[in-house]
This record gives structure tokens, C-alpha cells and sequence, in this order.
């Protein structure tokens, strides 16, 4: 597959097509082992029947605007409440500003949508990725996608190594830039750089999301088709503002958002037993 240009870089991907809900459904089958995890642990918790528990789970989600498998790894990852309040003395604090939105937005989803777009604005490309970190597992999934085949989306849904750009930027903590795909020692010659090459892309930034004390929470990775090609002191800069603002806003998400629907579960769930 040869392509030339940033533009020509894209694949029927938009919502609503074949590809898309074929992603979808794959997604979904990766998570259903947490989700499965998690709804054993609130049945067993609680001495709840299946359908009770899962609806309990489900509900909580909703009512937080949470993807179903983040709040059972939430779940999975939070010590054992050990009285009525979950998480007793807990300081909720204040929403962190984004820059690239226009009202607060404790919509995880549409948030880190909205960090790709202006990310791929700033970077001059149509093309990338944001990876989350499972705390569960320590690999990166999949989160956010611009322009991807289904081919190459579902081959790096998981990325547990890091012999791509996106693992070697967790483990050391820093941005890592590939001129050339090509001839990149970790990459020429693998299954990994074969996809990437077959996806028309030459070069590859990835920029670890980094919180308080270094802990990598995500990873942005812009992809272009050019051979050679090094973003500009500038962009990194804006790049570096944007990643430190969602890293920001991720943390508290997931110490806010995410702890007060385990708070409603358990709370709920005290109720019915």
C-alpha cells in the first residue's frame, strides 16, 4: 500500500460504518473479562444475583458517564470498602480547566475526543491515537482514533510491550520521535512496523500524558506519512501544554469522577442486600 500524502491517510472509519461497528464489537468481547471480574465481585460483595448486579453496575455507569469497563476497573482497582462510605473523608476537588472545550466536560469520552482533534490540529495531521494506561495490567488500550484502518486499530487495541514508539514512551517517561519507520531498529523488520508501514505512515510521535511524581497515565501519538518528518519546536510546546492540561484532567477524573460512581455502587448495593 503506497500513499503520499496526510489526507490520503484515512479509512472508512467514520461512526455509523461496517468498520467502525466491527471495532466496536471487538472492543466490547476485549472487555467483557473485566466486566465478567468486576460483576463477580460486586454478586459476591453484596450477595447479589447476576442480573441485579450487573443493572447495579450498569446504572452507576450511566448516571457518571462512564464506559461500563472503566467503571469495573475501577472496581477491580479500588481497596474493599470497609463501612458504609466507600472512600470515608474523601476531598473532592474542583474540576481542571481544558483549554480546547468550551464548558466543563466530565464526559471522558467526548474530553479525550476533543484532546485528539486539537492535538492533530496542532501536529498538522489528520492521523493519530490516544492510549490509555489499564492500571490493572499496566499495557496501553486503545482509547481515541483519527483516520486508522480497522486492520491497524485492532491489531494495537493493546499494546503490552514497548517495542513501539507509544511502550517506549511509558517506560522511559518521555516523548519519543521515529523520523523514519522504516529504519527504526525497534520497529524495521517487526509484525508492528509492517502494520504501520502498511498504513502508509512513515514517521511517529508519542507523547507520554505525565501526572505529579512521573506516573504515565495516556499516550497521544500523531502519525505522518512523510519520511524525515520532525514536528517544530512550537508545536511541541503547544503539544506539551495540551498533555500536561489532560493529564491534569484525567487524574481527576479518575479520582473524582470514577470514585463517586464506585461510592454510588456500593451505596446502592448496601441498600438492596
Amino acid at each position: 500500500m503506497s500513499r503520499t500524502s496526510n489526507s490520503d491517510l484515512s479509512a472508512p472509519d467514520q461512526p455509523g460504518s461496517l468498520h467502525q461497528e466491527i471495532y466496536d464489537l471487538r472492543a466490547a468481547l476485549r472487555s467483557r473479562p473485566v466486566i465478567a471480574r468486576a460483576l463477580g465481585m460486586v454478586q459476591g460483595r453484596y450477595d447479589l444475583d447476576a442480573d441485579t448486579a450487573f443493572d447495579l453496575m450498569r446504572e452507576g455507569a450511566q448516571r457518571h458517564n462512564l464506559k461500563l469497563s472503566a467503571l469495573a476497573g475501577g472496581l477491580l482497582v479500588a481497596k474493599a470498602p470497609a463501612g458504609p462510605d466507600w472512600f470515608p473523608g474523601r476531598v473532592r476537588r474542583a474540576m481542571p480547566a481544558l483549554s480546547y472545550v468550551n464548558d466543563k466536560q466530565n464526559n471522558r469520552t467526548a474530553a479525550l475526543g476533543s484532546f485528539l482533534d486539537v492535538v492533530l490540529t496542532v501536529m498538522d495531521t489528520g492521523v493519530g491515537d490516544l492510549q490509555l494506561l489499564d492500571p490493572l495490567t499496566g499495557a496501553l488500550n486503545l482509547e481515541q482514533h483519527r483516520n486508522l484502518s480497522a486492520e491497524f486499530i485492532d491489531f494495537f487495541a493493546t499494546v503490552a510491550d514497548d517495542s513501539t514508539p507509544c511502550g517506549t514512551a511509558v517506560r522511559q517517561r518521555c516523548r519519543v520521535i521515529v523520523k523514519d519507520v522504516a529504519l527504526d531498529p525497534p520497529l524495521a523488520g517487526t509484525r508492528s512496523g509492517e502494520m504501520v508501514l502498511n498504513e502508509g505512515v512513515r514517521a511517529i510521535q508519542s507523547t507520554p500524558l505525565l501526572v505529579q511524581g512521573g506516573r504515565c497515565v495516556a499516550v497521544v501519538s500523531t502519525h505522518h506519512s512523510a519520511p524525515g518528518h520532525s514536528p517544530t519546536p512550537a508545536q511541541l510546546d503547544q503539544l506539551d501544554r495540551l498533555a500536561a492540561q489532560t493529564a491534569l484532567w484525567l487524574d481527576w477524573h479518575q479520582r473524582t469522577i470514577v470514585l463517586d460512581a464506585l461510592e454510588y455502587v456500593h451505596t446502592q448495593a448496601l441498600r438492596l442486600r
